[in-house]
């Protein structure tokens, strides 16, 4: 699934012990060649990557904002 999200929750351990950065350098080296890839390019970068960094949808309290959602979720919101 597409992913639509610019915030991420990385574990850093894990991220540095797989070696995701570098991953994430040579699906960007690829993508930087079409200058049209790169206009939404924090979330495709880890759309088009997640077959190897994995990505999993965050929460709607991690994500909440006024206009997307209701004012009852608000105190529950961790952004």
């Amino acid at each position: 699934p597409y992913h639509i999200s610019a915030l991420f929750v990385v574990d850093l351990h894990k991220f540095r012990r797989r070696a995701y950065g570098d991953q994430y350098r040579v699906f960007y080296d690829s993508l930087s060649k079409d200058p049209n890839s790169l206009s939404n390019l924090d979330q495709d970068l880890p759309n088009y990557a997640q077959h190897v960094v994995p990505i999993h949808s965050l929460p709607e309290e991690w994500l909440w904002c006024e206009t997307g959602c209701g004012n009852p979720s608000k105190p529950r919101a961790k952004t």
